[in-house]
């Protein structure tokens, strides 16, 4: 069975966190969109800061969105 490392962030340090990675703006203005159904992702309906090729990505609290990635790191 392989392992993953999941890194969490507490919901007080999520502002922090956003800032420091430089998307904080971003979302407020809602100019970040789900890396998978392209649906504009909030603050509240972020689950997920996702490491792509060039940038990062993020990700809605769709289930359907969390289960493509899951299956895509596989």
């Amino acid at each position: 069975m392989e392992r993953h490392r999941l890194r969490a962030v507490y919901e007080d340090d999520l502002i922090k966190l956003l800032e420091s990675i430089g998307i904080k703006r971003a979302i407020e203005k809602g100019e970040l969109k789900c890396h998978v159904c392209n649906e504009v992702v909030t603050i509240d309906s972020l689950q997920a800061i996702i490491p792509l090729k060039k940038n990062i990505g993020v990700l809605c609290s769709k289930t359907t969105c969390l289960n493509k990635i899951e299956l895509e790191t596989r």
